[in-house]
C-alpha cells in the first residue's frame, strides 16, 4: 500500500513538472515582442526623418519662406492701398515737383534767328510743302532755293544771286564751302523747290539775270 502511494506521488510530481507554461507568461512574452517591434519602427522612422530633412529640408524651408513672404506682402499691399475714387486720385496734389524740360535750339534754328530778307526762313528746320511755295514769283523761288546754300557761305557764280546775298547782313562767303555742309533736310528742300520751279515753268531757275 505504501509503495502504491509512493508511485502515485512520483507520477503526480512528474506530471506537474511537465505542465505547459501558463497563459499569463505567454501574454507577457507577446507584449514584450510587440513593444520591441514598435520601438524599432519608431527608431527607424526617426532616422528616416532625419535623413529626409537633411536632403530636402532647406529646399522646403526656402519654398515655404517665399510663399509666406509673397502672401504677407500681397496682404499688406491690399490693406494699405488707399481706397479712393479715380476722380479723387487725379485731383490729389502730389509733392513731386514738376520738371520742366528746356529744349536747346538746334544749330539750324539758331542760324535763322535774326536773319533778314529771307524768303523761307524755316527751310533748314522743317520739310517744305507746296503751300510754302504757292504764290511766290520766279525770282523769289530762285532766291528761296539758294538761300539754303547761302546760309553755309556758298559763293555764287550767277551775278544776280551774288549781288543779292551780299546785301544780306548774315551772308558770309566762304571759299572752302562744299555742299556736304547741308543737312539731309536742307538737301531735300532745295531739290523740292527746284522741282517746283521746273514744274511751274520758271524761266530763270537756271538763268543768270545779272545784278539788279
Amino acid at each position: 500500500m505504501v509503495k502504491k502511494n509512493s508511485d502515485q506521488s512520483v507520477q503526480e510530481s512528474t506530471e506537474s513538472s511537465i505542465q505547459p507554461p501558463s497563459n499569463k507568461n505567454t501574454c507577457c512574452a507577446f507584449a514584450l515582442i510587440a513593444l520591441i517591434i514598435l520601438a524599432l519602427f519608431l527608431i527607424g522612422g526617426i532616422i528616416s526623418g532625419i535623413i529626409a530633412w537633411k536632403a530636402y529640408g532647406p529646399i522646403l524651408m526656402e519654398t515655404f519662406t517665399k510663399n509666406m513672404t509673397s502672401s504677407v506682402t500681397k496682404q499688406l499691399s491690399d490693406d494699405l492701398l488707399p481706397s479712393v475714387t479715380p476722380f479723387a486720385r487725379e485731383n490729389t496734389p502730389t509733392s513731386t515737383p514738376i520738371q520742366t524740360t528746356i529744349i536747346e535750339p538746334t544749330a539750324a534754328l539758331q542760324q535763322t534767328s535774326g536773319m533778314d530778307g529771307e524768303i523761307l526762313p524755316e527751310s533748314n528746320i522743317r520739310n517744305l510743302t507746296r503751300g510754302d511755295l504757292t504764290g511766290l514769283t520766279a525770282w523769289e523761288l530762285k532766291v528761296a532755293r539758294n538761300e539754303i546754300y547761302a546760309r553755309h557761305g556758298r559763293p555764287f557764280v550767277h551775278q544776280d544771286l551774288a549781288c543779292y546775298f551780299t546785301t544780306m547782313s548774315w551772308y558770309k562767303k566762304d571759299p572752302d564751302y562744299t555742299d556736304s555742309r547741308l543737312s539731309s533736310l536742307e538737301q531735300r528742300n532745295a531739290v523740292f523747290i527746284l522741282n517746283y520751279e521746273k514744274e511751274t515753268g520758271s524761266p530763270i531757275w537756271s538763268v543768270d539775270t545779272g545784278c539788279r
